[in-house]
């Protein structure tokens, strides 16, 4: 088929995506369902979708998401456009020719999508996850995340999800297409951070270690001023992200007297984090002028063992996992991460001082993309430690794999 023909075939039903962050692409498959990434539609639990021929839809529900795999589905809608299936291009050979459906850098209220033309470039396995990324030099920029790679017969066999100044990036459609199914039958959105209680405006928090950060939720409109103060004994910090990143990062004295103000640049959900900037315990009071509802991370506290992996998400901007494991004198352990989404940073320390043969790491594991952290540790004495897991920037939101593997045991 021609390029022509091939965006006559797909073009219909690839959806523009937009919440009030920015937006991206989708691709529409069978049950009214539009498969896109989970980076484009973070944090809203709601989108507006638009297909090319005007139909539009507000506040379409965000069935679920997998933010290991970059991956989300919303919907349902009922729509005339004729649904895509996922197909397997992995048996391509390089150099065949792709093409890529999306909507880049849009800022029409009901765009129409583009189509670029390139070549299969190669196959880049991420093993761990058991998929594969077929990279291709198709112009791909912002906006096209969650678009359709496509072959010369129109068959999508990848949805975009990472760009370059030189090539990009899609999820091969067939790899991903059980996770797209099991969101779908699951049913219901799949929200990991609990909302553990009702919302105030002030709150007593008893911090015990430089991991121990309480997380809380607000709404906001763009251009409203949040106002939140601490004050204790020891030296707080306070911060505050939303959909386009870290707003703000406040440690402005010793101790824990602090005060943030920050404009809100886009309307939703935004996050606050209370965390101590020196390892002492302490205690702080919180005061704010917005409602803050407290969260729960389901990473935080978590005991991991030698041998095991973990699945944990960088949830917002600056959130830090944190989880403890027992280690005898001396025993030495390997720590490492595996994300195609996030670059994690990974920080280990004496779970009663933070100082205690505190070590960390940024990309020495290398992986898919080179940003990996690995770390080797050794244990000073026996008993416990806590491995932290960051985003190296505080800004991108994410899964990763963390691992705990035994290196020798001379203890």
């Amino acid at each position: 088929m021609s390029s022509a023909d091939v965006y006559a075939k797909v073009s219909p039903s690839i959806t523009f995506v937009a919440t009030p962050a920015g937006t991206g692409s989708g691709i529409l498959v069978e049950g009214g369902y539009v498969v896109t990434n989970h980076h484009v539609v973070w944090p809203y639990e709601a989108v507006r979708v638009v297909f090319p021929d005007g139909a539009e839809f507000q506040d379409v529900p965000v069935v679920g998401w997998r933010p290991v795999a970059d991956l989300a589905v919303v919907g349902p809608v009922e729509v005339s456009a004729r649904p895509l299936t996922l197909e397997d291009g992995e048996g391509m050979a390089l150099g065949e020719e792709v093409l890529q459906v999306g909507y880049p850098l849009e800022f029409e209220l009901t765009p129409k999508p583009t189509v670029t033309r390139g070549i299969l470039s190669r196959f880049r396995e991420w093993e761990r996850h058991g998929i594969t990324l077929l990279q291709t030099d198709a112009v791909i920029v912002g906006g096209q995340s969650g678009g359709a790679l496509v072959d010369t017969e129109g068959r999508v066999i990848g949805i975009t999800t990472f760009a370059s100044s030189d090539f990009g990036l899609a999820l091969s459609a067939s790899d991903i297409s059980p996770t797209v199914r099991g969101l779908i039958e699951d049913g219901g959105h799949s929200e990991r951070l609990s909302r553990s209680a009702s919302g105030a405006l002030e709150f007593n928090l008893d911090l015990k270690h430089i991991w121990d950060i309480r997380s809380f939720a607000f709404d906001a409109l763009a251009g409203a001023t949040v106002e939140v103060e601490i004050q204790g004994p020891g030296d707080g910090m306070i911060s505050v992200s939303g959909p386009p990143g870290l707003l703000i990062g406040e440690d402005a004295t010793e101790t824990g007297v602090e005060k943030a103000v920050v404009e809100i640049p886009t309307d939703g959900p935004h996050f606050l984090q209370i965390e101590l900037a020196a390892g002492d315990p302490s205690v702080f009071s919180l005061l704010s002028d917005v409602e803050l509802i407290p969260l729960v991370d389901p990473d935080d506290g978590l005991p991991i063992e030698i041998g095991q992996t973990i699945v944990g998400v960088v949830d917002y901007p600056s959130d830090a996992d944190w989880y403890s494991i027992h280690l005898r004198e001396d025993e030495t352990v390997r720590i490492s991460t595996d994300s195609i989404t996030v670059d994690t940073v990974v920080f280990v320390n004496g779970a009663d001082d933070w100082l205690e043969s505190f070590e960390f790491d940024d990309d020495s594991g290398e992986g898919l993309f080179g940003f990996n952290a690995e770390l080797v540790y050794q244990a000073p004495r026996t008993g416990e430690f806590l491995i932290a897991v960051a985003e190296v920037w505080g800004e991108q939101v994410g899964g990763y794999y963390l691992t705990v593997e035994r290196v020798s045991d001379s203890g």
